[in-house]
């Protein structure tokens, strides 16, 4: 191997005498370790080499050919080149600052497509880290703060509730723990998932699933350490704000929000679960999905009227799942509301708003051309799609215009962003009706993982994929929405920083009601949210509550959170327990300290 240096001394040291670490490279092993500047403890101890695998092909056996480094008074600089069977070039980049290391690896090739990038991989001297413990900050039922073994794997992913959390792994406690955060560029992401792979030492993976192709030279995403700020969600703060200084994140910019945003919600899904399990003995008959049916005028007439009688006034009313006659367009369902428009006027007469359900990766209603498609069958709604794009514009004016014709309703609640389109994720189906979603059972809806009973790649009008579709689904809603009515609300639960423009308000979705932390893990996804976007307001959300006690224990936390949220109007649906005047009333007074707390809030008037 050749090497090139410009000091005799190949372990080097970042000459900021303030720094938190001290780190050093290999060059002859490419290797880092990191190692406290205070105590000498180890903290991390990693290979630089990285095997980027491509359709069809490993790229396993991996050599370093020659290293040159450069040092200056802030900043070591090294730049790595390896051997590959894969790749006509892979090489590394390497800074070293007083308390952050960025990793970055270019390759160069001819029409390649990558399916997973492992980083600071080795399968001969993997990685490791004395560090106990890693926090992964995603959604849990239970735990409100994730901790797993630094053994052990885990994932940050499209394909995930909080779709998907910040891509940031926080490692140890104290002051000497750090985080590791992945760093694409706006327009870059295109991976599925950010993987912690701890089961073959320190490592990571960024999954392509061959949607991103290389013809040339390609960087991918930077991988970004950083040391000394603390642990938890300090950590994916201190990230999520190192990532925009740099310009990998964007910077929120102040925008104005509407007083009826922070008006208390009435969302209808709970009840009608009440009531579809009332009349189908206490169950759903084998699947959610069949509550769809329960998405009617006269149900949620009648669910407003129990709500006025008990003197319970949302500010804002959410008509759930099933309300479309195709649930990728925006026609109102004839069979089940008889005149949505004359609905949500009356609504609007009594000073409340109306938000409508949608989820982009239903496709029924579209043509083959505004759809993903996988041997000619279309698999989801394509966004990158000139075709899907116009068809939704046209769909959002018919949903919120006050024109003659369209529903006038105030934006939307979109959901199941998380079952966006994967080739090899856990949720592996086509998508045409409400009953692929989350589906991992219907045999005429799945089809087969990528490389295990099919070679071909779901097809796509555009290059994008991953989180960046995700992205676009949520930038097409919120640009035409906005375009219509500015004060438009879009509300979803991808609480993710590069997703900080396209939503409004943050939804924490759904809770197990039989957790036994409900304020520590709604608590912890708010602050993941704060994280994510000082703009955004948070909808806490009410689903799944066990009984009425626990309901009406979390109706009390819910303004500590965030928008006060009820799922229920006049019971339970998991418990079928119905709820008591006591119950409501306890509700309108909690609503009406929150909404005495709301004076003086710097809130815009529509």
């Amino acid at each position: 191997m050749q090497k090139r240096d410009d000091t005799d001394d190949p372990t080097l040291e970042p000459q900021d005498a303030s720094g938190t670490v001290v780190a050093d490279i290999d060059p002859d092993g490419g290797r880092l370790t990191v190692r406290s500047a205070t105590t000498g403890r180890l903290l991390l101890d990693v290979p630089l080499d990285p095997q980027i695998d491509v359709l069809g092909s490993r790229d396993d056996a991996t050599v370093v050919q020659s290293v040159e480094v450069t040092r200056g008074t802030d900043e070591i600089r090294a730049t790595l080149s390896y051997s590959s069977a894969v790749w006509a070039a892979k090489v590394v980049h390497l800074s070293i600052t007083a308390n952050r290391v960025t990793y970055r690896v270019e390759v160069t090739g001819n029409d390649l497509r990558i399916t997973d990038a492992r980083l600071l991989a080795s399968t001969t001297a993997p990685g490791r880290t004395l560090a106990e413990d890693v926090y992964v900050p995603r959604f849990d039922w239970f735990e409100a703060q994730v901790q797993i073994p630094t053994d052990a794997d885990d994932t940050l992913a499209a394909q995930q509730w909080l779709s998907p959390p910040p891509l940031v792994y926080v490692f140890g406690s104290g002051a000497e723990s750090f985080w590791v955060a992945a760093a694409p560029r706006p327009g870059a992401f295109t991976m599925h998932s950010f993987d912690y792979t701890g089961s073959q030492g320190v490592s990571f993976r960024l999954t392509y699933e061959g949607h991103t192709r290389v013809d040339g030279t390609y960087s991918l995403p930077e991988v970004v350490i950083g040391f000394g700020d603390g642990d938890g969600n300090a950590g994916v703060a201190a990230a999520v704000s190192h990532l925009r200084a740099t310009g990998r994140l964007p910077e929120p910019s102040p925008r104005p929000t509407p007083a009826w945003w922070r008006e208390p919600i009435f969302c209808g899904w709970g009840q009608m679960r009440f009531d579809y399990r009332r009349d189908h003995a206490g169950h759903e008959n084998g699947t959610f999905i069949n509550v769809t049916s329960y998405c009617t005028e006269l149900r949620y007439r009648n669910y407003l009227a129990a709500l006025d009688e008990a003197g319970i006034d949302p500010g804002t009313i959410v008509i759930d799942m099933g309300w479309a006659k195709d649930p990728a367009l925006g026609v109102p369902d004839p069979d089940r509301w008889g005149d949505m428009r004359a609905f949500i006027d009356e609504q609007h007469a009594h000073g409340r708003r109306v938000l409508l359900w949608h989820a982009p990766v239903v496709h029924q209603g579209l043509p083959a051309e505004a759809c993903m498609t996988l041997d000619g069958v279309p698999v989801a709604p394509d966004p990158t799609s000139a075709a899907y794009a116009s068809i939704l514009a046209e769909q959002v004016r018919l949903m919120i215009s006050p024109d003659p014709g369209c529903l006038d309703a105030d934006g939307f609640k979109i959901d199941f962003t998380q079952c966006v389109a994967s080739e090899s994720g856990r949720f592996v189906s086509r998508i045409p009706h409400f009953g692929g979603l989350i589906n991992e059972t219907d045999e005429s809806l799945l089809y087969p993982r990528l490389g295990e009973g099919r070679d071909t790649l779901i097809s796509t009008s555009g290059e994008a994929w991953g989180i960046e579709l995700i992205r676009l689904h949520l930038e097409l809603l919120h640009g035409a929405a906005h375009r219509i009515k500015p004060d438009a609300m879009i509300m979803s639960h991808a609480a993710n920083p590069y997703l900080e423009d396209v939503i409004d308000v943050l939804r924490l979705n759904d809770l197990d009601g039989d957790c036994g932390d409900v304020l520590g893990v709604m608590g912890n996804r708010a602050e993941l949210a704060r994280i994510c976007s000082p703009n955004w307001l948070i909808d806490t959300d009410d689903d799944l509550m066990i009984d009425r006690r626990r309901w009406l224990a979390y109706a009390e936390l819910q303004p500590l959170l965030g928008i006060p949220d009820t799922y229920y109007a006049t019971g339970i649906a998991h418990s079928q327990e119905r709820l008591t005047g006591e119950d409501h009333a306890r509700l309108r007074q909690i609503w009406d300290r929150y909404r005495r707390g709301l004076e003086g809030e710097p809130t815009t008037s529509p």
